[in-house]
């Protein structure tokens, strides 16, 4: 798509006047962009690099030959010619959109996350709605230990487009990278806390693992045993095991602790 818009914007750029309808200079650089577009397509980049410099040997001026070359280089996975070219295109036009992907695009495939942020964020806010430029941004953050960003990012990528499965399952991954971020921070602050039991003890549970679920929630209820939630925890694991008159007994004392409970009072 950004190829296509680019190209008719190039072309407009060259379309000549009255004054110069005759420049022979401005009939061989559309003559170098044909090439390089008919190149690209058969897959022949090195020679779409040779057109697309041609062109800008006649007009180095043109933003968006230098975005196409860089497409090319990025194609190629020659991503410091890329980075280049882009750089380039945003010089001569900073509010073009797609240099800004594909500059942050390529930062990120070099592991340079810091620089691929802002190049992202400037395409996000010049085109919303495309969901590649939240996804690698989140990435970036990811990369450089800022999660809760990487979160805010997919979560306004989900606002937008709220039934797409890749960004419902970037975010799973991330909240899932903050709770064990957290669940291990707690290990390191105080492995034998209620909370950190509490914490094994849904870990237990969440497997089937019903034995050691309940051994985890009953050291959480002697650490604290008016902790609002170990006690409703330990109940629930006695009622999965079919102990029923256990389970009764810890949801009453849970709702000793916190009567306006209505999970336990149901």
């Amino acid at each position: 798509m950004y190829r296509k818009i680019l190209l008719l914007a190039f072309v407009l750029s060259l379309a000549p006047s009255t004054a110069v309808s005759q420049d022979a200079s401005q009939a061989q650089a559309q003559e170098h962009f044909a090439a390089a577009q008919q190149a690209e397509k058969a897959g022949d980049y090195d020679k779409a690099v040779v057109e697309y410099r041609a062109v800008l040997k006649i007009h180095p001026e043109v933003a968006e030959v230098y975005h196409n070359l860089g497409l090319v280089y990025y194609m190629q996975k020659k991503d410091p010619e890329a980075i280049e070219a882009f750089q380039e295109a945003l010089r001569r036009k900073p509010e073009l959109a797609a240099p800004n992907l594909f500059l942050g695009m390529a930062y990120l495939r070099t592991n340079q996350y810091e620089k691929s942020l802002e190049p992202l964020q400037k395409f996000i806010s010049l085109n919303p709605s495309e969901l590649r430029a939240y996804l690698n941004l989140s990435v970036s953050y990811v990369e450089l230990g800022r999660g809760a960003e990487a979160a805010q990012v997919l979560q306004k990528a989900a606002e937008i487009a709220p039934d797409n499965l890749e960004v419902q399952y970037q975010l799973g991954r991330i909240y899932t990278k903050l709770m064990t971020d957290a669940y291990r921070k707690m290990a390191t602050l105080d492995p034998d806390s209620a909370r950190f039991h509490q914490v094994m003890g849904a870990s237990f549970e969440a497997r089937r693992d019903m034995p050691h679920a309940i051994i985890e929630y009953k050291k959480a209820v002697e650490k604290a045993p008016n902790e609002p939630g170990t006690h409703y925890a330990l109940g629930t694991a006695y009622w999965k095991e079919g102990d029923y008159p256990k389970a009764e007994v810890e949801f009453k004392q849970e709702l000793t602790i916190s009567p306006e409970n209505y999970l336990e009072a149901g």
